[in-house]
């Protein structure tokens, strides 16, 4: 084991050797940057230097904030204007629903008022035919009087014989009916207590059936836990499929605390409140802002950040930017931190089936940038092209604080003696700045589109090393070039 770390330590320090350079120089910018009096490591900026990083900050960033506030405008005024027409046309419905209902009614009022004129008709017709066919029966009434009276005395005498005995008959009836019935509860019983295995005791039933219920509800609970997690799940997904801001049908709408099926995070609110997986650290309290007009050397750390073997990290034409008859080539990021980072542990990730270590190298701070553009750049890049939403690098309970840490591109040459040259940030953002119009116009599509798969992947490899709005843009486009190609 000790050997083991011992060449792990050995191969670091080759690393580090290897890619650290020898001495590091700022790019010139007198015009943009000045040293301070006080303090002679820290550099300010100029108000030339202000005034770019108002202009970048309006055109590519605000610039995102003012048409996202639009259409959320112009979605609320649709919203609103559907509510209206759908109040006026229920209002219109209502109106519809008074007026049948008033031509109903008054219809129904006309057939009950006919219909009572033509009882009243037939009521005086039956009256006229009662009251003839009653004088008739008055004048028959009396000789028929005395040979009714005569039947019914002889009737009288049937009656009561055929009533008694018809009272012994049912007597004995329900006398075979009762022992009938206790003959089939008899053997009701003993069939019910040979099927139900012996169970001599109402207790032993009824315990059995309460297990019996107690199984098929939990059954019945699991099954309506799945059905309810489907439907949650479905209905995500519907609402993600319906986002209005969906830049491509291929791509989902990055919405903070949220992954594809629902939210990033399902803890219950207590355990929300702790652990590094809710964004608590130990150690992390409030940080003071940083001056955005300085550089901060006074008070920041500087650390190149390396990913060593390359392998798969490199690409045949990376972003280049021209100053001053130089190219300076985009090597990567620096992380400025408020502490110094002492005893990190290194940092191993397997990829590709590849073994990659993160390497963290101090290197002197440099001069020509100030933390508000490193702040623009963040915002432009990490937020607005790649809509990484859930990155936070304040502490928790600390947003209005400094961010744990800052991120600086380097664009590098390399120079005499394992020299290296950084780019000014104001060359940066001037160079994102021009970049950042349209990467197609739309009278080229038809030409692009009629391209082969092979000239256009050409074609996308000359442009890949323009910006990074070029880069996203051009991820658009593929998308849409490869779906024509499916069509085909």
């Amino acid at each position: 084991m000790e050997e083991d770390s011992q060449k792990l330590v050995g191969e670091d320090e080759v690393e580090d050797e290897e890619v650290k350079s020898a001495w590091v120089r700022s790019a010139p910018a007198d015009l943009y940057y000045q040293r301070d009096d006080k303090n002679p490591l820290v550099m300010r900026a100029t108000k030339k230097l202000i005034q770019l990083c108002d202009s970048v900050e309006d055109k590519l960033i605000r610039r995102g904030v003012r048409l996202r506030e639009e259409k959320k405008k112009q979605r609320e005024e649709k919203a609103q204007k559907e509510q209206q027409s759908l109040a006026c046309s229920n209002i219109q419905s209502d109106n519809n629903r008074n007026e049948k209902k008033v031509l109903v009614e008054t219809e129904k009022e006309n057939i009950a008022q006919n219909q009572k004129v033509n009882n009243s008709k037939e009521e005086n017709e039956v009256c006229r035919d009662n009251c003839g066919q009653d004088i008739e029966a008055i004048v028959n009434c009396d000789g028929d009087t005395e040979i009714s009276l005569a039947r019914d005395g002889e009737n009288d005498e049937q009656f009561t014989s055929h009533k008694i005995e018809q009272q012994q008959d049912e007597s004995q009836c329900d006398i075979a009916l009762s022992e009938t019935v206790r003959k089939c509860t008899h053997t009701h019983k003993k069939k019910h207590n040979k099927l139900d295995g012996g169970c001599s005791t109402s207790e032993n039933c009824d315990s059995s059936s309460s297990s019996n219920d107690s199984d098929s509800d939990s059954g019945s609970s699991s099954d309506e836990d799945d059905e309810s997690e489907m439907d949650r799940i479905s209905k995500e997904l519907e609402k993600k499929r319906s986002h209005p801001d969906r830049l491509h049908p291929e791509l989902w709408f990055n919405d903070p605390g949220e992954m594809n099926d629902g939210p990033l995070c399902r803890c219950s609110l207590k355990a929300q409140r702790s652990g590094i997986r809710h964004g608590y650290y130990v150690g992390e309290g409030n940080l003071p802002v940083c001056d955005p007009w300085t550089n901060n050397a006074d008070r920041l750390h500087h650390y190149l950040i390396t990913i060593s073997p390359p392998t798969n990290f490199l690409i045949k034409t990376p972003t280049v930017i021209v100053h001053d008859g130089h190219e300076f080539i985009f090597e990567g990021f620096s992380l400025l931190s408020h502490h110094p980072l002492e005893e990190v542990p290194t940092c191993r990730v397997i990829r590709f089936n590849i073994e990659y270590t993160i390497l963290y190298l101090q290197e002197k701070i440099p001069d020509n940038f100030c933390i508000q553009e490193l702040n623009i750049f963040y915002s432009y890049l990490f937020l607005e092209l790649l809509e990484l939403v859930d990155l936070n690098l304040h502490a928790m309970g600390d947003a209005g604080g400094c961010p744990r840490f800052h991120f600086m591109p380097r664009f590098v040459r390399k120079l005499a003696d394992n020299g290296k040259e950084i780019l000014s940030m104001n060359e940066v953002l001037s160079f994102m700045l021009k970049n950042s119009g349209p990467l197609i116009q739309p009278e080229d599509l038809a030409q692009l589109l009629s391209m082969s798969q092979y000239q256009w992947q050409n074609y996308a490899d000359h442009l890949k090393g323009k910006s990074p709005h070029t880069l996203l843009q051009l991820n658009t486009v593929t998308l849409s070039f490869t779906e024509e190609i499916i069509k085909e």
